[in-house]
């Protein structure tokens, strides 16, 4: 199993295979498909919802938030 990130993020919108979150700031593009199932925010999340995001710690390095 690979190493996974976990950090607070708010759910800036949906879209039909990844959803725009916010971390420290920094707005990113998160495929649902990388998503692990121990994270609080997901499909299922509102815009403005705030929660852990639990995803492959080289997805995270990609997107700056290590």
């Amino acid at each position: 199993m690979s190493e996974l990130w976990r950090g607070e993020v708010t759910v800036i919108r949906h879209h039909t295979n990844s959803m725009l979150v916010d971390h420290e700031n920094e707005e990113a593009w998160i495929p649902y498909s990388k998503i692990h199932e121990d994270s609080e925010v997901w499909l299922e999340s509102d815009p403005g919802e705030t929660g852990e995001l639990v995803v492959p710690l080289w997805l995270a390095e990609d997107r700056g938030w290590r």
